[in-house]
């Protein structure tokens, strides 16, 4: 698997290298700064965002109080000819509420070649690209979206009206064997995914 992972970044370094060295990098910053409060009169699901209301307790109900900035989201966008990456962070990564962890959103290259574009990075799942607007952290997990967002490696064919996309992604996973080992780094397979 090593052998792989160094050929592809091989294959990838001077695609990259000899796409990018005739023009300026443009770069565009982007993002919103955010405060959510919310009072709830029953917990929800995560606090400081809500996939689904707790069942009632036998004490009654428990009220509560969330203040978060976490959704503040910085992104940076990156341009040079036809090749596009982008770097988006927010301040879901953990931490307590007054000292938030960031966590990595998107951080992809998209390299055009020919009628296909690939994508090397950390997107938003193939299978499920919805990413409606919502003042709620979550765009709908919970209730329909599916997807998320993983590294991959992926490669998108658009012949209008038609498009196609094909990836490998990282088998993510929890460890229900209890081994120290997530079970889908164990399995030593990637996720295949793909969209019509």
């Amino acid at each position: 698997m090593k052998h792989v992972l160094i050929t592809c970044l091989a294959i990838l370094a001077p695609l990259t290298c000899v796409h990018t060295q005739a023009q300026e990098l443009q770069t565009r910053i982007y993002g919103y700064m955010k405060l959510d409060i919310a009072y709830d009169n029953n917990p929800s699901s995560h606090g400081n965002f809500i996939m689904y209301v707790q069942p009632q307790s036998q004490q009654g109900n428990t009220h509560t109080l969330s203040f978060t900035a976490r959704q503040t989201r910085l992104g940076l966008k990156l341009t040079r000819e036809t090749t596009k990456g982008i770097i988006e962070i927010d301040f879901y990564g953990g931490g307590t509420e007054n000292k938030n962890s960031i966590a990595v959103r998107k951080a992809y290259v998209d390299i055009p070649l020919g009628p296909t574009t690939l994508r090397a990075g950390q997107a938003i799942d193939l299978i499920s690209p919805l990413n409606p607007t919502s003042t709620n952290y979550t765009v709908g997990y919970g209730a329909g979206n599916i997807g998320y967002r993983r590294p991959q490696l992926a490669i998108f064919i658009n012949q209008m009206p038609y498009s196609f996309a094909l990836g490998i992604t990282r088998s993510l996973s929890s460890d229900l064997d209890n081994d120290a080992i997530t079970d889908g780094d164990a399995s030593g397979v990637p996720t295949l995914q793909m969209r019509t």
